[in-house]
């Protein structure tokens, strides 16, 4: 296995071949080389300062929650979208490595992030965004006008704006609103739904603080709307994102905690590490 260290002093080879480049190609391929076995060195580093969190599951532990991936095939008599077929991962095993591609692509593409205010939507949308390079599109920004909370937007124009937002090539978007969220599914790779408990959500509310001028008033309001998740029957609740999980028909997961969103993170990131290295070895 690759070291980090290893992957710098390949790195710092094509700094010292930049300097003596003089053709615009030649700049770009050492240049290019040089960024490629920086990041894979960031990856490796990143890995084993998290290798307490990704080796310590125990054999009665889920990793992911719940996990379905698509493959290719027909999808179910009528389910919307591209045809596929969904294929189980078994919650309390580590995925396979063959699992992890149609992850990684489906994931990669354009995915929908729900769940309840304060679990953590937005940090992990910048997080796999960071590493896919796929644009986050926040509904709470189509939901309201401006950049607070006091004006809402006409419905049809949010939805509209989602639509449109959702008609490009490449994106993550993320919010609460199942409603929203609902019109961006029909051209959705992947379904993430972060199912955490109220303690989870609660702390997440305190520790973010209010948001895009919100007042205290408003983040009070907040707090008491986001603990009636489970209470509502409305597509922005527990019942609503229950039922876009279900019926979703491509690659989706269910996680039910913040260590199992972090070992997510941590196969994506893997998976791509290793990708990337195979390429450029390929190109050596």
């Amino acid at each position: 296995m690759i070291t980090a260290t290893q992957y710098r002093a390949k790195a710092a080879e094509y700094t010292e071949l930049l300097k003596a480049a003089h053709l615009p190609a030649e700049t770009r391929e050492f240049r290019k080389r040089e960024q490629s076995y920086l990041t894979l060195a960031e990856n490796e580093e990143w890995m084993a300062d998290n290798s307490a969190k990704i080796d310590s599951r125990g054999a009665d532990e889920n990793w992911y929650g719940e996990a379905i991936l698509a493959q290719q095939g027909k999808h179910p008599l009528g389910c919307q979208g591209p045809d596929v077929a969904t294929q189980s991962i078994a919650a309390s095993t580590r995925p396979h490595a063959s699992a992890v591609r149609p992850m990684f692509e489906s994931l990669s593409q354009r995915t929908v992030i729900i769940g309840n205010s304060g679990a953590g939507k937005s940090a992990f949308a910048e997080d796999l965004s960071a590493l896919i390079h796929v644009p986050v599109i926040d509904l709470d920004l189509l939901n309201w006008e401006g950049d607070g909370y006091g004006r809402k937007r006409d419905d049809d124009a949010a939805r509209r704006m989602t639509l449109e937002s959702s008609a490009g090539p490449l994106w993550i978007i993320e919010g609460v609103y199942g409603w929203l969220a609902e019109s961006a599914l029909p051209r959705a790779t992947a379904l993430i739904w972060l199912d955490f408990q109220w303690s989870l959500c609660h702390a997440g509310l305190l520790a973010r603080g209010p948001r895009r001028g919100a007042t205290d008033q408003d983040g009070a309001g907040l707090l008491k709307w986001a603990e009636t998740y489970w209470n509502r029957q409305t597509s922005s609740s527990f019942a609503g994102h229950s039922r876009m999980f279900t019926n979703f028909p491509r690659t989706k997961f269910r996680l039910e905690n913040r260590e199992q969103a972090t070992l997510l993170l941590a196969d994506l990131r893997a998976y791509g590490a290793a990708h990337a290295a195979f390429q450029w070895a390929a190109g050596e």
